[in-house]
């Protein structure tokens, strides 16, 4: 049986590695979506160079609150124009589609975001997603 386990408050970690025949570090701050640690959540938007934003493709409501994390980002301190997001539709291997990958493309289209589809708990497309934002921000 698969556990998930949800981020409370602020889950941060670094991992070096080479892009791009670069050796660089990267510091992840995996912040939590729960209204209770938006003070917490929000101290570490300013100086973001690349974000990844994630819904749940099984869940309509949260396609749909992306809307609030772009404005939550940039009314503390997320310059737009600077820093590199793609967007993270998860659970690509599960059966229960809300959101269509046309809907999620298009939105992502007019934003000027790369989408990937990905599955956290096997490990899908998230390597490529991540190397690519990397690779995004190297440049």
């Amino acid at each position: 049986m698969k556990r998930y386990i949800s981020t409370i408050g602020v889950d941060y970690g670094v991992k070096k590695l080479t892009i791009k025949e670069n050796p660089i570090s990267i510091n992840f701050f995996d912040l939590s979506g729960n209204e209770e640690y938006k003070l917490i959540r929000t101290e570490f938007y300013e100086d973001t160079n690349g974000l990844v934003m994630v819904y749940d493709i099984d869940n309509r409501d949260s396609f749909s609150s992306l809307v609030h994390w772009e404005e939550e980002m940039k009314r503390n301190g997320v310059d737009m124009s600077r820093c590199k997001i793609i967007v993270c539709g998860n659970k690509c291997d599960t059966k229960g589609r809300e959101v269509p990958l046309k809907d999620a493309q298009n939105w992502c289209k007019n934003r000027g975001y790369l989408h990937f589809e990905t599955s956290a708990s096997d490990a899908v497309n998230v390597t490529e997603a991540f190397e690519t934002l990397f690779g995004l921000c190297l440049d």
